[in-house]
């Protein structure tokens, strides 16, 4: 009877493990995928049919892929993809960590959270600020 107990508790702590325990599902507005609409640099609309390729795919298991598309001659070229991991810090502010290197930005959701813009500012003071569309 020792033998049957012992048994019946080793397989229900084996059954009751789950491989999914290490990272929560998110259900953040921002999670989804996500087309670049527009980019305006310094007042300057800067997209072209090529750019509007850019796609973020923010996963709900936190891990956020960027497509970027380029065109450094007449070809739109896709450069590789990042993956990153994405924490939601509270509000407006979200956290995106590329290979230890950790970067802060704001979202303002628009549209019923169908749209979202991010506003950066570089070292020469230049203002970027990106559009996406949910897909």
């Amino acid at each position: 009877m020792k033998k049957f107990l012992y048994l019946f508790v080793a397989t229900a702590f084996i059954f009751s493990c789950s491989t999914n325990d290490a990272v929560p599902e998110s259900s953040d507005a921002i999670t989804g995928n996500w087309n670049l609409e527009s980019q305006i640099v310094d007042n300057n609309e800067t997209i072209t049919d090529c750019t509007k390729q850019t796609t973020f795919s923010f996963e709900s298991d936190r891990i956020l892929r960027r497509q970027f598309y380029t065109m450094p001659n007449t070809t739109c070229v896709a450069g590789n993809q990042i993956i990153s991991s994405w924490l939601h810090l509270g509000n407006t502010k979200y956290q995106i960590n590329t290979n230890g290197s950790f970067n802060e930005i704001t979202v303002t959701f628009l549209e019923n959270n169908t749209k979202f813009s991010i506003s950066e500012t570089n070292s020469n003071n230049n203002v970027t600020i990106s559009v996406f569309k949910k897909i």
